[in-house]
């Protein structure tokens, strides 16, 4: 992987600016910036995260999902011969409150406290994911 500085020397090669008399640090950073957020609006990446509901409830926040854009689906139990993958505006919704999705069960189950839950979802990209 790289870093933001191997990625600014990189871009400075391509611009023949390796000096930075050209173009400033906060400019490359700012037109990084502006990639990335394209980058994430048309190809996000997918991660997966396994989580333990927290109530007997309908609701189960889903908190600590860094860069959350929307779920694709989640599986319940997350292991064994029983689980299902439920797929959102089917058995369940969600909003999403400050960037953590809060999950709402609308079929007649639903996770109860310490069940296993393991959701899909598509996130931003950082600077920290950007491969050499």
């Amino acid at each position: 992987m790289t870093d933001l500085t191997n990625l600014k020397t990189r871009v400075r090669l391509l611009l023949e600016d390796s000096d930075g008399k050209r173009f400033s640090d906060t400019l490359l950073e700012a037109a990084m910036r502006l990639a990335l957020d394209e980058i994430d609006e048309r190809l996000p990446l997918v991660s997966s995260a396994d989580f333990t509901a927290s109530s007997t409830s309908r609701d189960q926040p889903l908190t600590g999902l860094s860069g959350c854009r929307y779920l694709i689906n989640i599986t319940w139990p997350a292991a064994g011969d029983s689980s299902r993958e439920l797929e959102p505006e089917t058995q369940f919704t969600y909003c999403l409150k400050d960037g953590a999705p809060i999950l709402h069960f609308t079929g007649s189950e639903y996770p109860q406290a310490g069940d296993a839950i393991t959701v899909r979802y598509a996130r931003d990209i950082s600077f920290k994911d950007v491969e050499v």
